[in-house]
C-alpha cells in the first residue's frame, strides 16, 4: 500500500510540500476533534501493563486515547523520510 500510494503521488504529481500541508492540517483536526471528545465513542478502553523504560518500574495503565493524535508544524513532519522511495524525495517539490 506505501509503495502504490507513493506511485500515485508521483503520478498525479503531488509533491511533497502539498503531501506535508495535508498531513499537518489532518493532525491539527485530529487533535481538535479528540479534545471535543469527538473519539470518546470510538476507542474502547484498555487495561495494559507498562513499564517505565528509565525505572523499569512496571504499572497497570489504562488506554483511552490514541496516542498518535499530537502537534506537527511542517518543520517537524518535513523531517520524516518517505518511507518506500529509494530516493530521499522522489516527487519533484515544484
Amino acid at each position: 500500500m506505501g509503495m502504490l500510494s507513493e506511485q500515485m503521488a508521483k503520478d498525479k504529481r503531488i509533491n511533497r510540500k502539498d503531501q506535508d500541508t495535508f498531513a499537518v492540517d489532518s493532525y491539527r483536526k485530529a487533535g481538535l476533534a479528540q479534545k471535543q471528545g469527538l473519539f470518546d465513542e470510538e476507542i474502547a478502553p484498555l487495561k495494559v501493563t507498562w513499564t517505565d523504560p528509565k525505572t523499569d518500574e512496571e504499572k497497570e495503565i489504562t488506554v483511552s486515547v490514541d496516542d498518535g493524535v499530537r502537534e506537527v508544524t511542517m518543520q517537524s513532519i518535513g523531517k520524516i523520510k518517505p518511507a518506500f522511495a529509494k530516493v530521499s524525495n522522489p516527487i519533484d517539490d515544484g
